[in-house]
């Protein structure tokens, strides 16, 4: 597992939450698709985007108080925090909307704040 999913399981289950094993994989399908469409070149790209997709997976999770976070959380939140809305698929926006973003979704996903600052730790 990486040091990145740990984190957020630890973040998590602070809440009272847990995330399905299929998030981790979910995310990085999309990842890998990024990197293959070039959307993403760098390893620090494709890490803060790792790390905005789980704070956006929780924070859905955590509007709806559900106990555990989901592929569908992940979609919902794409959709509400990442894209806002949007029709562009992840793989096609992740660095518009993450990269380009950073300092944005530092304040508007507390989860991914938390992350970027345990893994710079």
């Amino acid at each position: 597992m990486l040091k990145i999913y740990r984190i957020a399981t630890e973040l998590a289950e602070e809440q009272g939450e847990t995330i399905s094993q299929n998030v981790h994989h979910h995310i990085e399908e999309l990842l890998r698709k990024a990197t293959e469409a070039n959307t993403l070149t760098t390893p620090s790209e494709v890490a803060t985007s790792r790390m905005a997709l789980i704070g956006a997976a929780v924070q859905a999770a955590l509007g709806e108080q559900a106990k555990q976070v989901g592929v569908r959380h992940l979609k919902q939140g794409w959709l509400k925090y990442l894209a806002y809305g949007g029709n562009c698929p992840p793989h096609e926006c992740l660095f518009r909307s993450v990269i380009q973003r950073e300092a944005v979704l530092r304040t508007t996903l507390p989860v991914f704040d938390l992350l970027k600052l345990r893994i710079e730790e």
